[in-house]
């Protein structure tokens, strides 16, 4: 799994300063910049907490799941926090976006529409920190599916499908070939990221966590395909 989350993780460091360079002054280069690269960071902390959490000793006690007693690691727990904080980052940084390319940067830049984007987002990831959980028994170290997860997961698709929604409107707004290629390609981003999130949640559901090393890489190429159609919207002239 370690590979799979590298390799996506700088994926989308990589694509995030790419975008930023192209323009660092331009609103919609630096809301998928700032998407992008929470992202990034996030996965990267998700690969390094869980083998962290084998070795930890100092634990914040013990929780009853199903019958089974698990401890809290410290520092596991503590970056899974973190990382939680900058996975919201992913779907409203693009929600953003979207808003700036159906909108423009000017109705994106009011204040009403900024604070707006700033509750989504703490409404998004604050749930989540307050209920989610590193659990490790033995050797055994996974997060628990629960109502954070279902919070985040579930306010990830409904963002996901309302940026569809507005780069589907634009789409049709043009006749000119080459600008519907750079939107298509961000359609197919927001798509595929969308169902990236839709196969994380039926795997949780369904309760396939013990086959993690098959739904995982599944599950993380689709993230990094959907960073790089992004990529290509961004970059085509």
């Amino acid at each position: 799994m370690i590979p799979f989350k590298l390799v996506e993780g700088m994926v989308y460091l990589i694509i995030s300063v790419i975008i930023l360079k192209r323009n660092k002054k331009d609103l919609l280069n630096q809301a998928f910049f700032l998407s992008i690269l929470s992202w990034g960071i996030y996965i990267l902390l998700d690969m390094i907490l869980y083998p962290l959490a084998h070795f930890e000793t100092q634990n914040f006690g013990s929780v009853t799941v199903n019958s089974e007693t698990y401890v809290l690691p410290m520092v596991a727990n503590i970056l899974r926090d973190l990382a939680i904080a900058f996975a919201g980052g992913l779907a409203v940084g693009f929600l953003y976006a979207t808003v700036i390319l159906r909108y423009g940067e000017e109705f994106a830049k009011q204040g009403k529409i900024v604070m707006s984007f700033i509750i989504i987002y703490l409404g998004l990831v604050i749930p989540t920190i307050l209920f989610d959980q590193t659990l490790k028994a033995n050797d055994y170290v996974k997060s628990s599916f629960n109502l954070g997860s279902v919070v985040m997961m579930f306010a990830q698709i409904l963002i996901f499908i309302l940026g569809l929604n507005n780069l589907l409107r634009l789409y049709f707004q043009f006749d000119n070939v080459d600008i519907k290629k750079r939107i298509g390609f961000f359609i197919l981003g927001n798509g595929v990221l969308l169902m990236g999130v839709i196969f994380f949640v039926l795997i949780g559901a369904i309760g396939l966590s013990e086959y993690a090393f098959i739904t995982g890489p599944i599950g993380h190429t689709i993230w990094t395909l959907g960073a790089i159609f992004i990529y290509k919207g961004i970059t085509r002239p």
